[in-house]
């Protein structure tokens, strides 16, 4: 058993670019971080083990760039965070204003 917050990590594979780098800060900062691709068998059921770690991860942090907002699996897992009500962080993958401006919008609940 680890006494370490454990942190699910939301993004868009057809960006994180920045993905590995906020793990790493993350593992540094001394947190448990759950990301689906190497959390998840890939024989799995995708969408239950997201759900589950969303569910029984302390927090989450979301990596929010236009491709986030433009996929569908990321606004599932957006809408089952405000669900659980878990504490949100947020990392923007690029400096976009408009970006700032749907994430805003986004996640006002």
């Amino acid at each position: 058993h680890t006494d370490k917050a454990k942190v699910f990590v939301s993004y868009s594979r057809r960006g994180g670019g920045n993905l590995g780098r906020l793990v790493e800060i993350l593992r540094e900062l001394g947190l448990d971080v759950w990301i689906d691709t190497t959390d998840i068998a890939p024989t799995a059921d995708w969408n239950n083990e997201i759900r589950r770690a969303i569910e029984s991860n302390d927090a989450c942090v979301l990596i929010l760039s236009r491709r986030f907002f433009e996929s569908p699996h990321c606004q599932r897992e957006l809408e089952w965070i405000h669900e659980s009500g878990k504490t949100v962080g947020q990392a923007l993958e690029e400096q976009d204003a408009e970006v700032l401006d749907v994430a805003r919008y986004a996640l006002a609940g």
